[in-house]
């Protein structure tokens, strides 16, 4: 669930109450127009046993019915399919990887097969909760499709349905041989290896009162994932005997199934093969035995009693092949002597001696058997893992339901009264074996002392995984519900349970109680009430309204797994058990629903379920542990409606829709530390990705990479940006990208256009530097200007390294993108990993010169030298207030020097100095960064930034293509200004030269002030730049103080340039 605005749920609320008041004015009219018609009345059972059925127009809820022949219709696989494709407000997860595994969601209500999903739907089949005592789950696969005759979706927290009945109740009948006679065999096949058989016969002899029905199948399939073999054997059998004024029969189900459920795999591996899987097996296999004796007899005209015993048995078991997340990034690879010593005497062979590694073994198993067999580290040198877990479940009991038409005070009621005593014994085990992975994705299980997780290994990260739980739990109810007919239009129900559960627990590990033992004695018990009101102005329209409580117990899996200390990783381990609360839930819900000839039905309904003490997993770590707990309070609401018609025989024609709002409503504090994107990623911790999960996400938010993108990043692969946008970004979002060694004017200056047409280069990220001196090229040579090449393949481009200025970003957008690719103008560093401030190409307005806002995450401000906020509008120093994943974490061997350069103890040595200068724009809050801090000139006590001096030759667009200034030291002035300048001609030289200079002093005075004029300009015929275009300025710092160059210049581009530079003018 997730918080966000809510849409008005219950706006319709007055809707609802206008109609009640215009039907009530034309209920007579409409009883007139349809006097002397035949009416169908369609009746449901308004708890589970059956008795005096109540018509469905008197229910106050959107009670959904179906029929096995709708089923049939539909050509359902199995109850759970149905459900999902034509019964409103019902969703699949089917994260399980099975047709029959589903988690079958209705209001955001779920009825999971998996232990450990938090259940808010009653099932039931005859009269018994399907519900398994061992974590409330249902298991679909144990339901006989072809044995259902009909079933009806009660909505709300119905009470009558005892325990688990939050969100709703789905009750099933089967059928049986007085009203399902005949015999029938159907066989069928499909793709994926599937085939099926299926048969059923059923009679009855009126004059015995005899009557028997019998329906088997059997289903195989291989499933269209690898290694995803399914097969279901089914047998259901019923014989009953009727008489006058009752009925008594006794019902058996077998099956015997076994399921393959491979969950989710990798999206890398996925693109690579649809049908991989991560590991194997990974099966699941149930057997059932199912007896029901279930009577009712009339005593009266008016009164019905009915009842049943049962009792079931469920054994189920599961065997599962994981990835041991525990050996990632362990020396798993060559054995040691010792280990060497215990696989020569145990009889190996072929183990390596030395150097083996990841290179030239995929597949690690030598270290993993040696360390079973010294009982070591199998645990960090294992890669995978067998879990296996088997739970008994006996589970019977009784009930019986006394339904009764009275009249009161001249008022008509149905009274429905019963009990109920239902008990389970319960034994689970638990164990994890070590192995290890094979190229074909099975895991080989190992043998000897230290095979098993059972805390004995010497390691320090050793665990205990193993379980063994005996539960007991019983529930005694009783309930009890009247419909009162107000009068003929108009029904008012009253219903209520009281609930009396109780839970044992033993632990056949650890007995006795205390930290870490399972033991413990546990009891809730709870009365739900329920009230309803329906109203029908005429055969053909329904108001209806209604509020119901129901409450679910804690099960021995969520009492077993509630410790935040010892959290488990469900199904496969427990921990110990600090109390948990019931849930209970509170419904509202109104609506219409109607019928309109020919063949016509309608509904419309709002509703609300308000959870309080709801049981949540909380994740624990980023593998998968975690515990259960209460949360405070969460909501369910929504709007459903939908639309039936039989425009002609044989066709049915229908649709629902439901709108849902799921929220928490009350404040709660988890760990996030099982959220990669939380603490650990902050920390940096191994597997938790701090600078790669940036430089992945930064992909996504920047760049909106695409699996048919073609992405290029000019950049050196030395640089940080060559790191993370050619090196592990692109490699981390899957992309395709275009490697480029090189630099962008040989062998001519439209070598980057050419090489865009060639390769359908989509997304283009390159320096500012690059295309201002690209620009020239292309003004001087119209033979390289980039119209001269197919550039339809763009989308988007990208500016890096240093600020682009308004005349080089208006040139790029419209020459290198046709005025129809967004430029992200990326502003980020080193020592951010990543982009921290930039648009999102289509989200963002764009503003030459300006990098826009902040990333999600990024709390980017402008303050001055103490560290306070500058408003919008005035220039300061960049800071980021809060850390993100990718930044700088220390300087090696130089902590202090980190702290005073980043975070510096003026600013109160808590926010990210990041030594650039910028300025928001009062109008947007848009970032415009002018220059490094040290860049900053303090000419005769006027601080100048470097990069307004160079936006304001570079504006001089009929002379200057390219500008870089600097500092130098002057007695008189502190500093000078010192410019290198590219002009869109020749190099000029002698008076030439020292006219243009003087042009451009005045100009820079013209545009910024006197006191910007650079007392020095040089002019040459480039730069000195990287072999990606970034303009090397520690080298012109040095030219500008007559410095010699004993820096490395082997990365640049020209290094001649050097020299051409150091002649003054």
């Amino acid at each position: 669930m997730h918080r966000r605005a809510h849409f008005p749920a219950f706006a319709i609320a007055p809707l609802a109450a206008a109609s009640l008041l215009l039907c009530h004015c034309m209920g007579a009219a409409a009883q007139q127009t349809t006097a002397g018609d035949p009416a169908t009345i369609n009746v449901v059972a308004p708890a589970p046993l059956p008795g005096l059925d109540v018509p469905r127009d008197q229910v106050p809820s959107n009670v959904q019915t179906a029929t096995d022949a709708d089923l049939d219709r539909l050509h359902s696989l199995d109850l759970s399919s149905y459900l999902t494709r034509a019964v409103g407000g019902v969703t699949v997860n089917e994260t399980q990887g099975n047709p029959f595994q589903p988690d079958i969601s209705y209001r955001g209500f779920t009825a999971s097969p998996l232990l450990g999903t938090p259940q808010g739907l009653s099932v039931f089949m005859d009269g018994v909760r399907l519900n398994q005592p061992f974590g409330d789950v249902v298991s679909w696969d144990l339901v006989p499709r072809s044995a259902i005759s009909s079933i009806a979706l009660m909505p709300g927290s119905n009470p009558l349905f005892g325990l688990n009945t939050l969100g709703g109740a789905l009750a099933i009948q089967t059928k049986d041989g007085l009203h399902d006679p005949g015999t029938s065999v159907q066989v069928l096949g499909g793709s994926y290896g599937r085939v099926a058989a299926e048969f059923e016969t059923g009679g009855s002899n009126a004059q015995s009162g005899m009557n028997w029905f019998v329906t088997g199948n059997r289903f195989h399939e291989q499933g269209w994932r690898a290694a995803s073999p399914s097969d279901l054997s089914q047998l259901f059998a019923k014989i009953g005997h009727t008489t006058r004024d009752g009925s008594i029969s006794l019902t058996a189900a077998l099956a015997d199934n076994k399921l393959t459920g491979n969950g989710a795999q990798e999206q890398g591996a996925l693109q690579r093969d649809w049908a991989s899987v991560r590991t194997v097996p990974d099966t699941t296999r149930n057997k059932s035995l199912f007896l029901n004796l279930a009577a009712t007899q009339a005593l009266s005209d008016t009164v019905t009693l009915s009842g049943n015993a049962y009792y079931r048995n469920i054994r189920t078991s599961t065997f599962n092949g994981d990835v041991n997340d525990d050996a990632s990034g362990e020396s798993v690879y060559q054995p040691s002597a010792a280990e060497r010593a215990a696989l020569a005497g145990a009889g190996f062979v072929g183990y390596p001696t030395s150097g083996a590694s990841a290179a030239n073994t995929p597949f690690p198993k030598w270290r993993c058997i040696a360390d079973a067999l010294l009982n070591t580290e199998p645990n960090e040198k294992c890669n995978g893992l067998i879990n296996r877990t088997e739970t008994r479940q006996s589970n019977y009991g009784l009930a019986g339901q006394l339904s009764a038409q009275l009249s009161t005070g001249g008022l008509q009621h149905l009274v429905v009264v019963g009990a109920a005593y239902d008990a389970s014994r319960v034994r689970f085990g638990q164990s994890t074996q070590f192995g290890y992975l094979n190229p074909d994705r099975t895991i080989t299980p190992v043998f000897g002392p230290g095979a098993f997780a059972d805390g004995t290994q010497d390691s320090e990260n050793a665990f205990d995984a193993r379980v063994a739980l005996s539960s007991w739990s019983s529930t005694r109810s009783v309930y009890a519900s009247d419909t009162i007919e107000l009068d003929p239009r108009t029904h008012l129900t009253l219903s209520g349970r009281y609930n009396r559960a109780s839970v044992t627990n033993v632990d056949g590990i650890n007995p006795g109680g205390g930290p870490g033992s399972l033991d413990g004695a546990y009891t809730f018990s709870r009365f739900n009430p329920a009230v309803g009101l329906s109203f029908a102005p005429s055969t053909s329209v329904t108001l209806y309204a209604g509020v119901n409580q129901g409450s679910r117990a804690p099960t021995a899996i969520e009492l077993g797994c509630a410790d935040p200390a010892s959290p488990c990783k469900l199904p496969n381990a427990f921990a110990g058990d600090p109390p948990l609360k019931q849930v209970v839930t509170t419904t509202f819900e109104a609506g219409l629903r109607g019928v309109a000839k020919p063949d016509l039905a309608w509904n419309l309904g709002v509703f609300r379920s308000d959870n309080r003490n709801d049981l949540l997993f909380v994740a624990d770590d980023s593998s998968g542990f975690g515990y259960f707990k209460n949360f405070g309070k969460t909501r369910r609401q929504g709007i459903e409606m939908g639309l039936h018609a039989r425009p002609i025989g044989g066709l049915t024609v229908g649709g629902n829709l439901t709108l849902l709002d799921a929220t928490y409503r009350s404040a709660e504090t988890i760990g996030g530390s099982g959220n990669s994107s939380n603490d650990q990623a902050m920390a940096g911790f191994p597997g938790t990705g701090g600078y790669l999960l940036w430089a992945k996400l930064t992909m996504d938010w920047t760049f909106d990479i695409r699996a048919e993108d073609v992405f290029w990043c000019t950049a050196d692969i030395g640089w940080v940006t060559g790191h993370t946008y050619v090196a592990y970004g692109p490699l981390a979002a899957g992309a395709t990208q275009l490697m480029f060694e090189g630099i962008p004017t040989f062998p001519h200056a439209g070598r980057f256009w050419q090489m865009i047409e060639k390769h359908k280069v989509s997304v283009f990220y390159t320096a500012p530097t690059a295309i201002r001196s690209l620009i020239k090229a292309a003004e001087t040579d119209e033979k390289v200007h980039p119209k001269n090449w197919d550039l339809s393949s763009l989308r988007i481009l990208g500016s890096v390294g240093e600020p682009i200025n308004p005349e080089a970003w208006m040139w790029y957008h419209r020459n290198v993108g046709r005025e129809q690719c967004p430029i992200v103008d990326t502003f980020w560093q080193t020592e951010t990993g990543g982009h921290v401030i930039t648009p999102l190409p289509g989200a963002t307005p764009l503003v030459p010169g300006s990098c826009t806002l902040p990333l999600p995450g990024i709390m980017a401000a402008i303050v001055d030298e103490t560290g306070r906020d500058i408003p919008n509008g005035a220039g300061g120093m960049l800071v980021i207030k809060r850390p993100w994943p990718a930044m700088i974490r220390t300087i090696w061997n130089d902590p202090e020097r980190f702290r005073k350069s980043y975070f510096p103890e003026e600013m109160g040595g808590t926010i990210y100095l990041a030594g650039d200068g910028a300025v928001r724009s009062a109008e947007r809050g848009y970032f415009r960064i002018t220059g490094r801090i040290d860049d900053v000139l303090n000419v005769s006590g006027h601080r100048l930034g470097t990069m307004e001096i160079e936006s304001a030759l570079v504006s001089k667009t009929d002379l200057v293509a390219e500008a870089a200034v600097v500092g130098r030291p002057d007695d008189v002035t502190g500093e000078a200004v010192c410019a290198f300048v590219v002009l869109k001609r020749g190099r000029p030289d002698g008076e030439e030269a020292r006219q243009i200079a003087a042009d451009l002093r005045a100009w820079v005075a013209k545009e910024i002030g006197p006191i910007a004029k650079p007392r020095d300009i040089r002019f040459g015929e480039n730069l000195p730049k990287t072999r990606s275009g970034k303009i090397m300025r520690r080298l012109l710092r040095s030219i500008a103080k007559g410095e010699a160059i004993t820096q490395d210049t082997s990365t640049l581009e020209n290094p001649a340039i050097l020299e051409q530079l150091a002649e003054g003018h």
